[in-house]
C-alpha cells in the first residue's frame, strides 16, 4: 500500500529578515498587510490589491466557490464564518444523502481522513516507505539485465526510495542520543548544544551559506529563525515545518527548542522509519481502490486534526473585508469549501487528494487550492493522480499549487500531478513560488522552489499575516502562503468577470505579472551561488499583480463583446 506525501510547506524561513532595510522592508515597520501593497506607491513588492479594488468600483460581482484541500478550516472564525460553502441541497443531520452525490450530510464539505465515529487517521507514512514496502520483494537482488523498459524505470524508483530512506535512518540513529526529557532539557542545555555541534559535523559542519552552527549566537531571542533553518538543513526533510509551527511561537529558549526538536524527531521517525504499521486501517478504506470515493465523515472541524495550515490559507483568500477585524482577504465574494485530507502527523494519501478533487469539481468549485508540493516520484499511483487533474481540466476547474519549500530547481522533475495522462501540462494548472518584502537580491524566498519550466509565477510568501484557529491571527509563510494569494486573485477575477473560463484566468494571471528588474540570490539548494535575474526563475518571470490582472480581464471581456 503506497502513500503519497505532498510535502506541505508550513512556515516561512525568517532569515530573510536579517537583510531587512529601512522603511517598509524592515519587519518592525512593515505593515501586516504588506503583501497587498503596491510597489510604485508603497515601495513594497506586493500585489497592488488596493489599486485593483479602486479599478473595480461600481462593478457587481458573483460568488465563486474555492475548494481548499488541506486540514481543517476554523469555520467559526470571525473572519471566515460568513464565507464557508454550504451545500444547499443537503439537509443537515438527517442521515440521508439528500442530493444523491454519494456523501451523507455533507453540508459544508467533507473530511476524508476520519471515519463516521470521528476517529481520525493520525499518522501517515512517506511515499518512500510505501514504495520500499511494496516493491522490496520484486526488486531486491534482482537481475536487472532481465528487466524491460518499464520495469527498469520502476527499479530506479525503488533504488532511489531505498537510498532516501537509508539517509534518513542515519539521522534517526544520531538523533537517538537526543535528550528529550523536559527536566533534563531545562537543566542541561549545554549538553544539547554540544549534541547539535556533533550532529552538524556529521553533515559537513555547515548551516546556511556555509555558516558553522557553532558560531551562531544563543540569546533570549532564540526563536523561529534558528528553529526552522536548523531543521531544514540538518534533517534535509521536506516536512519539517509541521512541527515547527507548533512550538516556534511559544518556545523562545533553548530548552523550548530542544523539546520541539525532540518532538520533531519522534514525529518524523514513524513517517520514514516505520515499515510495518497500517496507519489507515481505522478508516476501513482500501487506498488502492480509486473507484470507491465515498468514505470519511461530514465532520470538518475535528480538533484533533487541527487547522493551523488551512485556516490562514482560507483567510488569505477570503477573510471578511468589511468587518474591520484583523485582516482583509483578497476576494470579497467567495465561498470556501473545506476538504480535509492533510493527516496531522504526515501528509496526504494519494487517494484522498484524488477523491477531494473529484468532490470539488462535482460540487461546483471553480478553483482548487492545494498548497502541498506536487512531487510524485515515489508513487505507484501516478496514473490515478494524473486522471484526477485531467478530470478537473476537462471540467474547466482551475488548480493552483505551491511549488515547494526545498529551495531547488524543478526543471528536471519528471513526474508531477499538473500533467495529464498525455504528458502535457494543463491550461488549468498553476504552480507558485514565494517572494519576500525586499526589493533587492533577497526578493526570492530562500526556501522557494523555482523553475523556468515548472513554476508559472511568484507571489508573496513570507510573514503573511492571516487568520489562525480560535479567532486568532499570526504570520504564515512558505509557498503554502504564496499559493492562496494567487488563488485569491484568481477568485477576484472570476467574481467580477464571471464569463472568464479557467483557462482564461490562468492566461490573465500569467500575462499580467509584475516583472521586477532585479538580480537575486538563488534559493538555498539551487546548485549555484551567483546572483541570477529574477525573470529566469519562473515561466512568467514575475509576481502576481491584482491590479494588472483586473485591467487585463476587463480588456479581454470587452473584446469578447
Amino acid at each position: 500500500m503506497l502513500k503519497l506525501i505532498l510535502a506541505f510547506q508550513l512556515c516561512c524561513i525568517c532569515i530573510l529578515y536579517s537583510n531587512a532595510q529601512n522603511g517598509a522592508a524592515n519587519p518592525a515597520k512593515r505593515p501586516h498587510d504588506w503583501w497587498q501593497a503596491d510597489w510604485k506607491k508603497d515601495s513594497i513588492p506586493g500585489i497592488s490589491l488596493g489599486q485593483a479594488y479602486e479599478y473595480l468600483q461600481g462593478r457587481k460581482s458573483k460568488t465563486v466557490i474555492v475548494a481548499i484541500i488541506d486540514n481543517c478550516i476554523d469555520t467559526a472564525h470571525e473572519e471566515l464564518k460568513d464565507f464557508i460553502w454550504a451545500n444547499k441541497k443537503e439537509i443537515p443531520g438527517n442521515g440521508i444523502d439528500d442530493d444523491h452525490n454519494g456523501y451523507i450530510d455533507d453540508v459544508h464539505g467533507w473530511c476524508f481522513i476520519a471515519n463516521t465515529n470521528s476517529v481520525i487517521q493520525e499518522k501517515q507514512s512517506s511515499g518512500e516507505i510505501g514504495l520500499y514496502k511494496d516493491w522490496k520483494n520484486r526488486f531486491e537482488n534482482i537481475d536487472t539485465t532481465k528487466l524491460n523498459d518499464e520495469e527498469k524505470i520502476e527499479y530506479d524508483w525503488y533504488v532511489s526510495a531505498k537510498k532516501t530512506l537509508a539517509e534518513k535512518w542515519k539521522i534517526y540513529e544520531l538523533a537517538s542520543q537526543l535528550p528529550i526529557d523536559s527536566v533534563t532539557l531545562t537543566m542541561d542545555s549545554a549538553r544539547f548544544v554540544n549534541y547539535l555541534d556533533n550532529l552538524c559535523k556529521n553533515y559537513g559542519n555547515k548551516f546556511l551559506y556555509d555558516v558553522p552552527f557553532a558560531s551562531l549566537s544563543f540569546s533570549d531571542r532564540y526563536d523561529s529563525i534558528l528553529n526552522q533553518l536548523f531543521l531544514l538543513i540538518i534533517t534535509k526533510d521536506k516536512n519539517w515545518e509541521e512541527t515547527v509551527t507548533d512550538f516556534d511561537k511559544d518556545n523562545k529558549t533553548i530548552p523550548g527548542f530542544v523539546q520541539g526538536f525532540g518532538q520533531f524527531i519522534l514525529w518524523d521517525k514513524y513517517k520514514y522509519a516505520d515499515t510495518t504499521t497500517n496507519f489507515r486501517q481505522m478508516l476501513g478504506d482500501d487506498p488502492q481502490n480509486f473507484k470507491d470515493l465515498y468514505y470519511g465523515t461530514p465532520s470538518i472541524n475535528l480538533k484533533q486534526i487541527g487547522g493551523k495550515h488551512a485556516t490562514p490559507i482560507a483567510g488569505i483568500i477570503g477573510a471578511n473585508r468589511y468587518n474591520n477585524k484583523g485582516i482583509k482577504g483578497i476576494a470579497d465574494n467567495v465561498m470556501l469549501m473545506p476538504l480535509v485530507t492533510l493527516v496531522p502527523n504526515g501528509g496526504f494519501d494519494e487517494k484522498d487528494v484524488y477523491a477531494a478533487i473529484h468532490y470539488a469539481v462535482d460540487n461546483g468549485a471553480f478553483i482548487i487550492n492545494i498548497s502541498g508540493r506536487s512531487d510524485i516520484s515515489f508513487s505507484e499511483n501516478i496514473k490515478e493522480m494524473k486522471e484526477a487533474f485531467d478530470y478537473a481540466d476537462q471540467h474547466h476547474v482551475l488548480i493552483i499549487q505551491g511549488a515547494g519549500n526545498n529551495g531547488k530547481n524543478l526543471d528536471s522533475e519528471k513526474y508531477f500531478i499538473g500533467q495529464g495522462l498525455n504528458g502535457n501540462e494543463h491550461d488549468t494548472y498553476l504552480r507558485v513560488g514565494a517572494t519576500t518584502a525586499l526589493m533587492n537580491d533577497s526578493l526570492v524566498a530562500a526556501f522557494s522552489d523555482f523553475s523556468k519550466k515548472r513554476v508559472d509565477l511568484f507571489a508573496p510568501g513570507v510573514a503573511i499575516f492571516s487568520t489562525e484557529p480560535g479567532n486568532q491571527y499570526g504570520n504564515f509563510g512558505g509557498t503554502s502562503a504564496a499559493c492562496p494569494i494567487v488563488v485569491g486573485v484568481a477568485a477576484l477575477l472570476k467574481s467580477y468577470f464571471p464569463t472568464l473560463t479557467a483557462e482564461q484566468v490562468k492566461e490573465i494571471l500569467v500575462k499580467s505579472v509584475y516583472k521586477p528588474s532585479v538580480m537575486v540570490l538563488p534559493p538555498i539548494h539551487a546548485g549555484f551561488t551567483n546572483k541570477i535575474s529574477f525573470s529566469l526563475l519562473s515561466k512568467s518571470g514575475g509576481i502576481v499583480n491584482a491590479y494588472n490582472a483586473v485591467r487585463l480581464a476587463a480588456e479581454m471581456t470587452r473584446k469578447k463583446k
